[in-house]
């Protein structure tokens, strides 16, 4: 923590000194989300984005038309749903709350974030790229029962000998830190490198979960372009005979208007929040196992700021 708070520190300062005298690249993406996966992109200070993220289901379960016809296509089914509120406290600070469906074992969750970007990219490349760290902590408000996936006392699971109890358990936290640039008013790419912290796992499984994430924009005309998002988690639950799980792969169109940016994307994954999608995406796209999301933001205006210089 002491080494991430002086790495974090040394950023900001660089940033300052060579950002004084330099033109800032702005909008490398539209919004601070790419389809799964965070941005590099902060809410505007004194701004709230109120965002709404939908994900069905199956859209054709094994390729059969019975298996879609019978949810239309998955339009009858939700797989997450996200509603939250991100404020932003400065022009590279922004702080968040959401409230998701969950999709995998761990239900009704509660999100808390803080996403701080201490470089942006300028027009001279005296800074190559824009960072942005992130942090999630959610929390898994699902009551209690005998049943539960996620009750302590069921031999199926492994419990961290450090957490704690049954409330500690309900924990997952995300840190996430990512690189973008952008190459050209069309073209942006984004690489980010995770980790996940799950206080309680599966058999076989880790509590600490790394991975590597790509994402990029490439704009197909004023008010339209083209994301693309992959998640590779390093764990042999994704590899080989102890497969148990699928790379989180999304593709969309984002269309951006005065004030709110609308997307439509088809991923596998169900859940919508790093510490859900990323260690629990179990559909895999040859199967016909993806669906259909969307997400609504929308920007109000909360309190009277400062120009930024």
């Amino acid at each position: 923590m002491k080494t991430l708070k002086l790495l974090t520190a040394l950023l900001s300062c660089i940033a300052l000194n060579i950002s004084a005298q330099s033109e800032k690249v702005y909008h490398t993406f539209t919004s601070t989300r790419i389809i799964n996966s965070q941005s590099t992109e902060t809410v505007k200070e004194g701004y709230m984005d109120i965002r709404i993220t939908h994900r069905f289901g199956d859209f054709m379960r094994d390729w059969k038309p019975e298996n879609s016809w019978g949810n239309l296509f998955g339009l009858e089914e939700a797989a997450d749903v996200m509603v939250g509120f991100e404020y932003g406290i400065k022009n590279n600070l922004t702080a968040g709350i959401s409230r998701t469906k969950g999709g995998s074992d761990m239900r009704q969750l509660m999100h808390g974030l803080l996403k701080y970007r201490p470089l942006t990219q300028t027009v001279d490349n005296s800074i190559p790229f824009s960072l942005a760290i992130v942090g999630t902590a959610s929390w898994a408000t699902m009551k209690k029962t005998d049943f539960d996936p996620y009750n302590p006392v069921l031999t199926s699971l492994t419990n961290c000998e450090t957490c704690g109890g049954f409330f500690a358990n309900r924990w997952r936290y995300a840190l996430e830190l990512h690189l973008a640039r952008k190459f050209s008013s069309r073209f942006s790419l984004q690489l980010s490198p995770m980790l996940t912290w799950r206080n309680i796992v599966k058999n076989g499984e880790k509590n600490a979960l790394f991975s590597a994430n790509a994402g990029a924009r490439i704009k197909l005309t004023k008010g339209m372009a083209l994301m693309l998002d992959a998640n590779l988690p390093f764990s042999n639950t994704y590899w080989g005979n102890n497969r148990r799980y699928e790379i989180p792969i999304g593709v969309g169109f984002e269309f951006e208007t005065a004030g709110h940016s609308f997307q439509v994307n088809f991923t596998n994954s169900k859940g919508i929040v790093g510490t859900d999608y990323i260690s629990d995406t179990s559909a895999d796209w040859l199967k016909g196992q993806f669906r259909l999301g969307f997400t609504i933001s929308r920007l109000v205006k909360v309190k009277k700021t400062v120009p930024e210089n």
